[in-house]
């Protein structure tokens, strides 16, 4: 099923920051959020009974996630689901303190957290010869099928970043070949832009140099810009 779809996907790529923010919230009234956490880099958690509320910074529920997968980082989390009190959410930690792995957790009553390795996208990842770290992820949905963008290191460098598309159904992972005007194809930190069509999906990337995090330059005369790539599709 990936396969197929893979040639559906619309990616443009802009050199930009991306926080690691999600929220979601059983009542539309309130938000409840999970970002990174410096310092002692951990997952927090954060729930807010209204907009506003969110915008003033005042939370009337708190939790900073321990780290049980690792002593050394846990962060990029993602809030996939939210039933009655409980939140589930992906991540990434450190695994060993060496190398970004990924987890599942759930948190209860914004009290109770657990959490465990997902070894089906550390598995899937090191298929296309990824050794490196396995990093934070967005979901997508394409024509119904639900999909994950996720970044992989083929080696411990920055410059070795490359995007790719997990499938959760199948457990099977496709690397997404792309390439910046400049020449970069060192990809990581994407996110969806705007609003996906049944048939195409716009999420954003950073590009990376061996040497920093930091987006390469599109052309020496637009160095000041970063790098943006547009690859097409259209379904067959």
């Amino acid at each position: 099923m990936i396969r197929r779809l893979l040639p559906l996907l619309l990616l443009l790529t802009a050199a930009v920051a991306v926080p690691q923010l999600s929220k979601a919230s059983p009542d539309p009234a309130s938000v409840a959020i999970a970002y990174e956490k410096d310092p002692a880099n951990h997952i927090a958690l954060r729930h807010h009974p209204s907009l506003t509320a969110l915008l003033t910074g005042a939370a009337d529920r708190a939790f900073d996630a321990p780290r049980t997968r690792s002593r050394c980082a846990e962060g990029t989390p993602d809030i996939t689901a939210v039933h009655g009190d409980t939140e589930e959410l992906t991540g990434h930690y450190r695994a060993d303190c060496a190398t970004d792995r990924q987890p599942r957790a759930t948190l209860l009553d914004f009290t109770v957290w657990r959490a465990h390795a997902d070894q089906r996208p550390d598995l899937a990842l090191p298929a296309w010869g990824t050794a490196g770290n396995i990093g934070d992820r967005s979901r997508i949905e394409l024509m119904g099928h639900p999909l994950v963008l996720i970044k992989g290191q083929r080696l411990r460098d920055f410059g070795s970043w490359s995007a790719y598309v997990y499938d959760p159904a199948s457990g099977r992972a496709d690397r997404l070949h792309l390439r910046t005007p400049g020449g970069s194809g060192a990809l990581a930190n994407r996110r969806p832009r705007g609003s996906p069509t049944p048939t195409a999906v716009r999420p954003s990337w950073s590009a990376s140099s061996s040497r920093r995090r930091s987006p390469l330059p599109a052309s020496p005369a637009n160095s000041s810009t970063g790098a943006n790539c547009e690859g097409r599709a259209h379904p067959t």
